[in-house]
């Protein structure tokens, strides 16, 4: 309780002194000048990034670990916790997440963290791999084709790695033997699978590149251009801030690095609008899709039974 409620103030202080800095009458103006089909786009892109690349990222990440899920598993796992993981202060919703896999699948709770930290650790890869594409675009900015170049030589580099893991089982013999009796269950070869770490980080870049679409959109929508390299760079830099769990749902610290980053670009106005939208459709509509499963989500949890349980520890 006390977290939540140091959580929350840090939220209103954020957005208390961006209030007191921004002109009501102004941001009003931007406000009624947004593009709403530009917004409707960005809710679909949202809708299409949380409900169905987020769970299949899921399913794939657990494929690593020998667990096989079927999607409306992976939905409800992944989006049934939304409103939990977005709500509660310090990423507590995690251990929500690993308690449900206990309940509703009979995955133990060092495999169950071990699956949400695989989940962390994908996204802070996708992440990294776009941030160092912006870098290097934003080097090569007198090349015309840069981003052709670019996206031709990260291909050729990317594909072949991840065609040569898909094909091997990644062994982890530094573990000791409980350790991996807990991850992949008696009787199976003690190895991470190459199939399910290739399919997780493509997924993981699809991912993270249509969230990260969102704020090429919400700038769009509120008139302000930014040069494609830098949005990319400073794009990604937010969403990390953002990820960072001492407000709710990112909210205010998403709106502050955006503020500080992309400062010269716009007005505080056309910005605080620009991190208002983001805010509203990759956080408030995945909340709202969440609260709409969550029946089916609490059913699991609380009555589960046999024919509830679809991972199969190989």
């Amino acid at each position: 309780m006390i977290k939540s409620i140091v959580t929350l103030l840090i939220t209103l202080a954020i957005f208390t002194v961006i209030v007191l800095n921004v002109e009501l009458s102004k941001t009003l103006q931007v406000f009624s000048r947004v593009n709403l089909q530009v917004v409707l786009l960005m809710v679909f892109v949202s809708l299409t990034a949380n409900l169905i690349i987020a769970p299949l990222q899921t399913k794939y990440v657990l494929k690593t670990l020998n667990a096989d899920f079927s999607f409306y598993d992976s939905f409800l796992y992944r989006i049934g916790c939304l409103p939990a993981k977005k709500i509660l202060p310090f990423n507590l919703g995690e251990v929500a997440r690993i308690v449900y896999l206990k309940r509703a699948h009979d995955i133990g709770i060092f495999k169950g963290t071990a699956v949400v930290l695989l989940q962390y650790f994908h996204t802070i890869l996708a992440l990294f791999l776009f941030v160092v594409y912006g870098a290097v675009s934003q080097a090569l900015e007198p090349l015309q084709w840069r981003w052709i170049f670019l996206s031709v030589v990260f291909t050729l580099v990317i594909v072949p790695v991840l065609m040569a893991i898909k094909q091997k089982r990644v062994m982890l013999g530094f573990l000791p033997e409980k350790a991996r009796q807990k991850l992949f269950g008696n009787g199976c070869e003690y190895g991470l699978n190459g199939y399910g770490i290739a399919s997780a980080i493509m997924i993981s870049i699809l991912l993270q590149m249509l969230l990260l679409m969102n704020y090429f959109l919400a700038f769009a929508a509120a008139g302000i251009y930014v040069p494609a390299s830098v949005m990319v760079k400073a794009g990604v830099m937010t969403m990390i801030v953002s990820a960072i769990p001492v407000t709710i749902g990112g909210a205010g610290s998403r709106e502050a690095a955006i503020l500080l980053l992309f400062s010269k670009y716009a007005t505080i106005e056309n910005l605080l609008v620009s991190g208002f939208l983001v805010t509203l459709t990759n956080t408030a509509v995945p909340i709202i899709a969440g609260l709409v499963v969550m029946r089916g989500y609490l059913k699991r949890f609380i009555y589960p039974d046999s024919e509830n349980v679809s991972a199969t520890n190989q």
